[in-house]
């Protein structure tokens, strides 16, 4: 049923939002309108902003390397939502090799192999293209590891139970041919007897620290830097003194980032590289006594207007490097802003500044002048990987659950088990309900016990045990009450990469990252130019367009099969 409206001319309202709520009157008779409970909308036509032409460009669609496959369903333009089964070259995948247009300026995507003509047909496709993607993340706590370190447990009822009479072996590259494994160790054999047995794997590079608190505790192994990516160690329990289970775990990855849930950096795939954006940390120690004159600051040759004695505290370090201009005249403008925070150190001896991010502090000099009593000054730069890039080897996402803990204060919770996870400082603790309809206490938004509760992720800021009973991790919540009612989970995500990076400076470890993802190999080229001709994988083998891969024929190698094996 349709009921006419009727509308009056009331004063019109000069400009509105393209959502548009209230009671004064945009042309409409809202009065009228409200009185008899009728609702009326406005809808703004914005397609005169926009080009009304499609683009026939197949460039502009299908990128040349790119993968299409045709789906077995498509649509009919009259009917968008009713589907129709496609009969021609169903679940068909073509590769995109060049583009070329004909005399009309119609263009036109070559493949690699000729469909079935069906000109009728409008056809519903599925395009991969293996061009790299890039993604950026901005402000992430991003931790860096140089050394791998695993800890090896012997755990009965969740808590730390290594026996005297234990007797075990110590196994890398477990059930593959290359195997090694140790002589047999004691369960009290000391740290220095458990590296001795390690360092005779043929596997490592260079030599391991083994540390453990008490001589029945876990023990905790540090792999040289040499190594980055360790296998995972094994062990075998030989002779059982007691009734514990043994069993490895790596707290740390060997040449990698790792970060909480938050970080995002879960769906970084493996070939993607990373480059990060950090703030570097710059040194200057001042040798002799500097009890007289004055220090000015520089940069890459432009240097400040305002000089700094020894007693000019953060402050004076701040004004006299903010008084760099980046030019002279009335177009100078201050080449840095930083604030008295970003100095963390101040003596007569030595001088710390941080960076803002992503400057290279390797131009910034401070010069002395003639009464300057000191005797030299020298630079170190912490670089914290600002300006580094890395390619992921490895992308591992974990979690653990720490379900309630069994005690909890004003800066951490406590377990009363010592194995809950192979945690370390940087992961993150989500917590949640552990029962619909019962808050959880620890993370309120108000000190006063409001119902309002923000699951947010916490990071660990310590990690404390006690061998045998219990196992602290400080996580700072905004209510110092307890965690009754919450269930609390630990993420983590680590980045293994191809080389070694830096270990950020404490509390600089704020960083940006952008993230090319991972592209094929396959080699596209065309090979007379102005030509319809193009040849993949040399024409000398076929490109998986799953993987981005050259599968080249017989008597050929290489990554485009350039690369002729047999003489034919």
């Amino acid at each position: 049923m349709r009921r006419q409206i009727q509308f009056f001319s009331q004063a019109k309202q000069a400009t509105f939002s393209n959502v548009h709520f209230g009671t004064s009157d945009f042309g409409l008779g809202i009065s009228k309108i409200s009185a008899d409970n009728i609702k009326a909308s406005v809808v703004v036509d914005n397609s005169k902003a926009f080009p009304t032409a499609t683009s026939q460009n197949t460039g502009d669609y299908f990128a040349v390397g790119s993968t299409i496959e045709v789906l077995d369903t498509t649509w009919d333009l009259n009917e968008a939502e009713t589907d129709v089964t496609v009969t021609d070259n169903v679940y068909r995948s073509f590769k995109v090799l060049s583009h070329v247009s004909n005399v009309h300026g119609q263009t036109f995507a070559k493949l690699d192999s000729i469909p079935t003509t069906a000109s009728s047909t409008n056809y519903a496709l599925k395009v991969t293209t293996h061009n790299s993607t890039i993604t950026a993340r901005t402000g992430i706590t991003l931790h860096a590891h140089k050394q791998e370190v695993q800890e090896i447990l012997s755990i009965a009822s969740n808590l730390q139970a290594t026996h005297a009479d234990d007797q075990y072996r110590i196994y890398i590259n477990a059930n593959k041919p290359n195997v090694e494994f140790t002589e047999i160790l004691e369960g009290d054999s000391t740290p220095a007897a458990i590296a001795e047995a390690i360092n005779s794997f043929g596997a490592l590079s260079g030599p391991v620290s083994v540390a453990r608190a008490g001589a029945l505790d876990k023990i905790a192994v540090t792999f040289a830097e040499i190594d980055g990516d360790v296998p995972q160690l094994t062990v075998e329990k030989l002779v059982d003194g007691g009734s514990a289970v043994m069993s490895t775990d790596t707290m740390k990855q060997g040449w990698s980032f790792s970060a909480g849930a938050s970080a995002k950096l879960e769906n970084v795939a493996p070939g993607s590289v990373i480059n990060i954006t950090s703030r570097e940390t710059v040194t200057f120690t001042i040798s002799g006594t500097w009890n007289a004159g004055n220090l000015v600051a520089s940069y890459d040759g432009n240097v400040g207007s305002v000089s700094m004695a020894n007693n000019g505290a953060a402050a004076g370090v701040v004004a006299m490097i903010n008084s760099i201009k980046t030019e002279s005249g009335s177009g100078a403008r201050a080449k840095f802003a930083l604030v008295t925070g970003d100095v963390t150190s101040h003596s007569a001896s030595s001088i710390v500044i941080n960076m803002p991010a992503g400057v290279d502090a390797s131009k910034l000099e401070l010069i002395p002048d003639k009464s300057f009593a000191g005797t030299g000054i020298s630079k170190s730069i912490a670089k914290n990987n600002n300006g580094k890039s890395f390619k992921v080897l490895r992308t591992m996402n974990q979690e653990w659950d720490l379900t309630t803990p069994d005690a909890s204060g004003a800066t951490s919770i406590t377990h009363n088990k010592d194995n809950k996870g192979p945690l370390v400082i940087g992961d993150e603790i989500k917590a949640s309900q552990a029962t619909a309809g019962n808050k959880c206490a620890y993370h309120e938004a108000l000190a006063n016990g409001a119902a309002i509760v923000y699951y947010d992720y916490l990071p660990i800021t310590s990690v404390t045990s006690t061998a045998g009973t219990s196992t602290a991790y400080g996580i700072s919540p905004t209510a110092a009450a307890n965690a009754d009612g919450c269930n609390l989970k630990v993420y983590r995500t680590t980045l293994v990469v191809d080389s070694e990076p830096d270990t950020f400076t404490t509390g600089l470890n704020s960083v940006d990252m952008t993230i090319h993802g991972p592209t094929g190999s396959c080699s596209v080229s065309e090979t007379v130019k102005g030509t319809y001709e193009s040849a993949v994988c040399a024409n000398r083998g076929s490109c998986d367009g799953a993987s981005g891969l050259c599968t080249c024929h017989e008597g050929y190698s290489g990554e485009a099969c350039e690369t002729q094996t047999v003489l034919v």
